[in-house]
């Protein structure tokens, strides 16, 4: 599995909700990253959302974002996602849940979190 041995990487593979998904044309992926120059996991959620019809698809990198947006998907970050399960009762403390992704998230600023 990518990213094992990464936070959270044992509690996804055991996760029974979590299914994996291969994407259905994966001969565009490496044109489309070449285009708008994006990494394989932006442009593999991108048009994995798309195949799937999945709303909101799940991104932080700017360019991914605009990308997505232009292409008609409605996006969920890591501030929005915390913050949604902060308002559903998932998380009790959101500081602390935003100061664990300031130090995990280097690219993010704290003034995003405003």
């Amino acid at each position: 599995m990518a990213g094992a041995g990464l936070p959270g990487a044992s509690e996804v593979s055991k996760a029974e909700w979590i299914e994996v998904k291969s994407i259905q044309n994966p001969g565009g992926l490496l044109s489309a990253q070449r285009k708008y120059g994006l990494g394989p996991g932006e442009m593999s959620a991108i048009f994995l959302a798309k195949e799937l019809g999945a709303n909101p698809v799940l991104l932080d990198d700017y360019k991914a974002r605009k990308l997505a947006k232009a292409e008609g998907l409605k996006i969920l970050g890591s501030v929005g996602l915390r913050e949604t399960f902060y308002l559903r009762r998932y998380l009790t403390n959101l500081r602390s849940a935003f100061q664990q992704l300031l130090m995990r998230q280097p690219f993010l600023k704290p003034t995003q979190l405003t």
